[in-house]
């Protein structure tokens, strides 16, 4: 035991605040769900809490079956927050200034206003790589063995 704790701290405090965070928000999702379905939807409690534990069982038996998605979902997710291009582009009308960049909108600005293409170019292969690294991370950190 005190060998996990000298050599592996780092790996233990992490995993014990996502195991934390995970039962906090199952805990919070689950009370509000509940307070909602007896008072706006007027289950009873005992109703309530038996649909709450038959979508506790759904999940636990549906999510291993879609770890593939699960992982390409993630990487999705990686992408599209780094090319959060649009939104940003779109609420400045087309004009985002210093302070409201993100390196989709630095790209095409340094290309299209600025005609600045080696740097426009640098910008993009950088955004490559971050995606690249990212999404590589999130499918290595979701790898599971395939069970035979």
């Amino acid at each position: 035991m005190f060998t996990v704790f000298t050599r592996y701290t780092r790996i233990l405090v992490i995993g014990t605040f996502a195991a934390l965070a995970t039962f906090v928000l199952f805990y919070l999702m689950t009370v509000f769900a509940l307070s909602w379905g007896t008072s706006a939807l007027k289950y009873s409690r005992e109703t309530f809490l038996l649909l709450q534990l038959l979508g506790v069982v759904f999940f636990a038996i549906t999510i291993p079956m879609i770890c593939e998605v699960l992982v390409v979902s993630a990487v999705f997710i990686v992408i599209g927050g780094l090319n959060a291009f649009e939104l940003v582009w779109l609420l400045t009308s087309q004009d985002p200034n210093t302070s409201t960049h993100t390196l989709g909108t630095l790209m095409v600005t340094s290309m299209f206003k600025e005609f600045q293409i080696g740097r426009a170019t640098a910008i993009a292969v950088v955004l490559f790589g971050l995606v690249f690294l990212l999404s590589a991370a999130v499918m290595r950190a979701l790898k599971r063995e395939a069970i035979e």
